[in-house]
């Protein structure tokens, strides 16, 4: 008998274990969503911060004629990468004077090339690191245009090449078929996108190249007259002659209308007199 209630009371400690096992063993599947909704938040978030660059900010040896072009004349680079992110809408020649005059104007080049740095990161969706788009073009001006460059060039389109090169790939014959090749910034696959007119081409890119002329008008007369404006309350010599020759130009001028006007008036009395004799 004993053997026998002994047996009974594992048989039904066994039972009583069961849910519970049971319970324990369902935990796992009810998780299972969160762990799944966890990794798609996390795939959400990349996808919100961007992906990284292809080289670090400070990776500059790793192109040194770009570098050392970049260090001497930043001007130029910035003025190839914008060609290349404007699809040949603009030109390096025109980027690279408003990019000059800026700088040279009050060291504000940093607005027009934080405006190309954010666009080069929307259009390859790249995280904003290890600074932000402002800090890395005030504090390291030629480390970021050069990180910019690199990145375009790792990516096929190499601002250093003259021309459009997006224009060189209007074979479709040799991308067809391959989804990896297809889409922006190249032409789709399935359909031939409608060119707009050549003169509406020609149009537009006349008058942003006019809009930046007269913007880069603006700040040389700002700059000059500054510069001169600078000069004369430093320098006390210059100063004095400025002013003397001001005044002198001004008394020979004075004495110029003057006189013309006594001989005019003399001139109009004679006939007068003339007239009455």
């Amino acid at each position: 008998m004993g053997g026998h209630e002994i047996t009974e009371e594992l048989n039904e400690a066994l039972q009583s274990d069961q849910p519970a096992n049971t319970t324990t063993a369902s935990l796992p599947g009810t998780n299972q969503p969160e762990t799944q909704d966890s990794s798609t938040s996390l795939l959400d978030v990349d996808l919100m911060i961007g992906h990284p660059w292809t080289t670090g900010l400070f990776d500059c040896p790793q192109d040194q004629r770009n570098a050392i072009v970049t260090a001497f004349l930043p001007c130029v680079t910035f003025g190839q990468i914008a060609e290349v992110l404007d699809e040949g809408k603009s030109t390096c020649g025109c980027r690279s004077s408003c990019y000059f005059l800026l700088m040279l104007a009050s060291y504000s080049q940093w607005i027009l090339s934080t405006e190309y740095r954010t666009k080069q990161r929307k259009k390859f969706n790249l995280e904003e690191a290890p600074y932000t788009d402002v800090a890395s073009h005030i504090f390291c001006p030629c480390c970021s245009l050069c990180q910019e460059f690199r990145e375009l060039k790792s990516r096929g389109l190499d601002p250093a090449l003259e021309g459009n090169q997006l224009q060189t790939l209007d074979d479709k014959s040799i991308y067809i078929g391959n989804d990896g090749l297809c889409g922006s910034p190249l032409r789709s696959c399935e359909e031939e996108q409608p060119q707009r007119p050549e003169h509406v081409e020609k149009k537009a890119v006349k008058k942003s190249e006019m809009l930046w002329f007269y913007c880069g008008l603006g700040v040389g007369f700002m700059a000059g007259f500054v510069g001169v404006c600078s000069t004369l309350y430093f320098k006390d010599s210059w100063r004095h002659a400025y002013f003397r020759l001001i005044e002198n130009i001004y008394n020979k001028l004075w004495v110029i209308v003057v006189i013309s006007k006594n001989q005019l008036q003399r001139k109009l009395r004679g006939d007068e007199h003339g007239g009455q004799m």
